[in-house]
């Protein structure tokens, strides 16, 4: 930001000529399906991340549902989940048949609290999906030592956490599948897109059926594999799948990010390591982050006191500040409300609800920006 009148924006998107010459080289390819930018998006994706296997999917949503149908999660079963995400963790869920439950968080990470998990796992429970909030990798050691104690699956929703480490082992290598989103305001932005790491083969082939309509090939290998049966251009149907395909310009958008992507998330580290100084005398609460995890800083939360977030935000907002909730519990929103969730009660995850703030992080503040943004806060919490 130049003056105060500009405004600093919550999130913001780090593009320049290289994004622009990718989507310009797709378009006039005249290749825009799911094609060799996908291949190569995932080989990269799989590279960075350390895992086996990435396929690639229209949006994060999508990821976790396919995560979800390619484990066998479906109606009937239980999966154990946070509350304090966004509702597409639950919603993914739901889309199978099975049935969300929600375990309160730990008032410190602001993640699922990994005991209370086993008390919750009935004869129903089929999967836990933890959530590394805001890019926090959520304990993972312990989530899986209770998940092969009760022979159940792991399937982490990733959102935040593209580049996050837990005790040097990267986010996407630590569970049965791992989904990702790479939506506008994310450290890797491809506007929508999205993606799932796994280091099972078997999961990864029917990760790719379901991805486009249970056919066993692709559009692209139809018209460019070399096998005698592709020059017929046959193939079959062998699941009931989904178009849940990523197009070629995400992944043209996606190959530019992935590059740009470590040096991102250092410099959204920088900006976070300024803010917790500055905050540090504030009458605020951030994330505990253990010293053996490596955050990938996605948005930065914060509580204020009880019944003063309407009154931070609108002054923020006065002071051209953007600022977000993440999150309102899931159970909290009407439609959990009206489908058997009114009696849920998750009051570390209650409390968060309604005194997180999430201010400014992405990699365009300036540390005059965050001075700024501290600052007036600091000031409107003084009156």
């Amino acid at each position: 930001m130049t003056d105060n009148t500009d405004r600093i924006m919550v999130s913001d998107l780090s593009y320049d000529d290289q994004e622009i010459e990718a989507v310009l080289e797709v378009l006039k390819s005249e290749w825009l399906t799911m094609g060799p930018k996908t291949i190569k998006f995932e080989e990269m994706l799989s590279s960075f991340i350390g895992s086996k296997h990435v396929v690639a999917t229209s949006n994060g949503t999508a990821s976790l549902h396919l995560s979800l149908l390619s484990l066998g999660i479906g109606p009937g079963d239980e999966v154990i989940v946070t509350p304090l995400s966004f509702v597409a963790s639950a919603n993914s869920i739901l889309y199978t048949g099975a049935k969300p439950v929600f375990v309160d968080v730990d008032p410190n990470t602001f993640n699922i609290d990994p005991t209370l998990i086993e008390s919750s796992i009935s004869d129903r429970t089929k999967a836990i999906l933890p959530v590394h909030l805001a890019g926090l990798p959520a304990e993972m050691d312990e989530i899986n030592r209770i998940a092969k104690d009760n022979e159940i699956r792991v399937i982490d929703d990733a959102a935040h956490a593209i580049g996050a480490k837990y005790k040097n082992q990267s986010i996407g290598t630590l569970a049965d599948a791992t989904g990702y989103s790479f939506f506008s305001n994310k450290n890797l932005s491809v506007g929508e897109g999205g993606a799932i790491s796994t280091n099972n083969s078997e999961t990864a082939a029917k990760l790719r059926l379901l991805r486009s309509h249970g056919l066993t090939k692709s559009t692209w290998s139809r018209h460019h594999d070399k096998e005698e049966e592709s020059k017929d251009q046959l193939y079959d149907m062998i699941e009931l799948g989904y178009n849940y395909r990523i197009t070629e310009i995400n992944a043209a958008l996606g190959i530019v990010q992935l590059a740009k992507l470590a040096n991102f998330n250092e410099q959204r580290k920088a900006i976070y390591e300024l803010y917790k100084d500055l905050l540090s005398n504030l009458n605020v609460a951030l994330q505990e982050i253990p010293q053996y995890v490596h955050h990938s800083h996605h948005v930065l939360p914060v509580l204020v006191q009880k019944g003063t977030r309407s009154k931070v935000r609108q002054s923020m907002e006065n002071a051209g500040i953007g600022t977000s909730i993440h999150y309102t519990p899931i159970h909290k929103f009407t439609y959990y409300q009206e489908h058997g969730y009114s009696d849920v009660y998750c009051p570390f995850a209650e409390d968060i609800g309604n005194r997180v703030v999430t201010l400014p992080l992405h990699q365009k503040l300036t540390e005059k920006d965050v001075h700024y943004i501290v600052s007036k806060l600091k000031s409107i919490l003084a009156e």
